[in-house]
């Protein structure tokens, strides 16, 4: 999230007896995050300056260029960073044995390729096929809402199907927050399709001039005369359902990005070296939210994972051997381990799709 005019780059590949990296939240950002911002902590301690301001004045702005030649749009790196440091209250008094820490970081949605389809049968009953499977991110309630607001109908009306793999067209997957940014596209292209091809359908049957004709929720209806028909009536008149089919692809990150800004408030007991977390204040630069309920679940997810991944979790190897054989010896967070959660959401009408949403996913970790 910071300017970095110059850029050099040391980087070795080590060959390891260890256990092999996989699939998880934003995997390798947190290690690079934490070593930037340790090391603007000791910047900012080297030259007397505070932390806060130190990162304040080097955060990004709107159309800068970053090193790898990306241009971001709507930055809000600085707003989000202000909001964290007032809901953390963060200038506040404190005990002399509490201290308070400041992180930021910067995630846009990744690219990628996806395909989806929706179908409208003449019983009423309406399919949305995709490749992503419901890892319990919430993407199938999100693809449904997308949906049901593009054909005017409850969310309940359609049922979310994962494609057979003998016949889904290549899809990237989950991952690297593009699922909303990509699969979102593909669907409610899907559902234009869909929309335009049984207003076709009712010009042919019906007489409607085209142009005039609306599919809203039950029924499509001519703007010109206010008459309308069901469209499960015009389904079975045709004997036919309706699929509408749609594919986006975009393998670079999107330029338009998120940041976060965290603040943790912690106590340290001198005698024995025991950290406690209290509190912990988290702001997020947003789009359109299309799930508050499930984006907020991302958040308090992703502030879990971080809070074990720095204070509790250690995979420990001797000899080439995980020698951390239960959760007796690997520690996870419970609910009793986590503090009182702030969440602030700094709002943008910037973003991607036809929503113009922004990631989340990885960005609280």
């Amino acid at each position: 999230p910071y300017k970095t005019p110059n850029v050099r780059i040391d980087s070795r590949q080590v060959y390891t007896n260890t256990v092999p990296c996989g699939h998880m939240r934003a995997p390798g950002e947190p290690q690079a995050l934490f070593a930037l911002d340790s090391h603007m902590d000791t910047v900012a301690q080297h030259i007397g300056m505070a932390p806060l301001e130190l990162r304040m004045k080097n955060l990004i702005d709107a159309g800068e260029e970053m090193p790898t030649g990306a241009v971001y749009q709507e930055v809000k790196a600085k707003e989000t960073l202000q909001a964290a440091i007032e809901a953390s209250e963060y200038h506040s008094d404190k005990p002399a044995n509490v201290g308070r820490g400041i992180a930021m970081g910067e995630r846009g949605a990744g690219g990628g390729e996806s395909h989806a389809a929706i179908t409208l049968n003449p019983d009423g009953s309406i399919i949305l096929n995709t490749a992503i499977f419901e890892q319990g991110t919430g993407t199938h309630t999100t693809l449904r809402q997308m949906a049901a607001e593009e054909l005017g109908i409850a969310p309940e009306r359609i049922q979310v199907e994962v494609w057979n793999t003998d016949a889904v067209p290549f899809d990237t997957g989950s991952g690297g927050s593009r699922v909303t940014r990509v699969a979102s596209i593909a669907a409610y292209e899907a559902v234009v399709e869909a929309r335009q091809s049984v207003e076709l359908l009712a010009a042919e049957l019906l007489g409607w001039p085209e142009e005039r004709i609306t599919l809203r929720g039950e029924t499509v209806t001519n703007s010109d005369t206010g008459e309308s028909q069901p469209w499960t009536d015009l389904l079975s008149r045709a004997n036919r359902s309706i699929t509408g089919r749609g594919a986006h692809s975009d393998r670079e990150r999107s330029a338009v990005t998120s940041f976060t800004a965290q603040v943790a408030e912690v106590s340290v007991d001198i005698e024995t070296g025991e950290v406690k977390l209290l509190k912990f204040t988290t702001a997020h630069d947003v789009g359109t939210i299309l799930n508050p309920v499930s984006h907020q679940g991302q958040i308090n997810g992703g502030l879990m994972q971080g809070i074990g991944y720095a204070m509790m979790e250690e995979l420990t190897i001797e000899d080439g051997s995980v020698t951390s054989l239960s959760f007796g010896d690997y520690k996870i967070p419970t609910s009793q381990d986590i503090p009182e959660l702030r969440t602030v959401l700094v709002e943008s009408d910037a973003g991607t799709g036809p929503y113009r949403t922004k990631s989340i996913g990885e960005n609280p970790i």
